[in-house]
């Protein structure tokens, strides 16, 4: 992550500061990478940050996109009192180290489910995804989702309202 300047949307030149975010945790026996690829164990994409009470979150997309029915993309969250971090998943463990509480999973009928943004409505926020259709059409769909926040014992579960996907994002 990189500041810019919220005038002009470009990276500030006067401030080059490189902040990582999350990384992977290395498996104990990857397979190998693909030819002139990184291993897919690898892969961290799409990181979003939003702010919401005391903290920011960030949302990034584990695993593999746009494989079809084949993708296992997921998306994982993490949480700071600052926006350059550190983030720590639901455990305390840093997204650094691995860390990621999971945000939305596939199941039959969303297949891949990653990409996302969090959008503040006048009454909700709304998360926008994409996802692979596991119903009739089995195509790449864009899902925008009202987020439902209930609130259990001091935590907040979120449930993406119309979209078969309960999530934990609020804490």
């Amino acid at each position: 992550m990189r500041a810019m300047d919220s005038k002009t949307g470009k990276l500030f030149e006067s401030d080059s500061k490189l902040y990582s975010l999350a990384r992977r945790k290395r498996p104990a026996n990857p397979p190998p990478n693909p030819p002139g690829l990184p291993g897919d164990w690898q892969a961290v994409e799409a990181p979003f940050i939003v702010h919401h009470g005391k903290y920011y979150y960030l949302l990034v997309s584990f695993d593999l996109c746009c494989r079809g029915t084949k993708s296992n993309y997921k998306t994982i969250v993490g949480r700071s009192r600052n926006v350059t971090g550190p983030y720590v998943d639901s455990d305390g463990t840093p997204m650094m180290d691995g860390g990621g509480t999971p945000v939305l999973l596939g199941n039959s009928r969303w297949i891949g489910p990653g990409g996302e943004s969090v959008g503040h409505e006048k009454d909700a926020d709304i998360m926008v995804f994409h996802a692979y259709d596991g119903g009739r059409t089995r195509r790449l769909k864009v899902a925008i989702r009202r987020i439902i926040d209930i609130h259990l014992a001091g935590f907040c579960v979120s449930i993406l309202a119309g979209s078969n996907l309960n999530t934990v994002l609020w804490r």
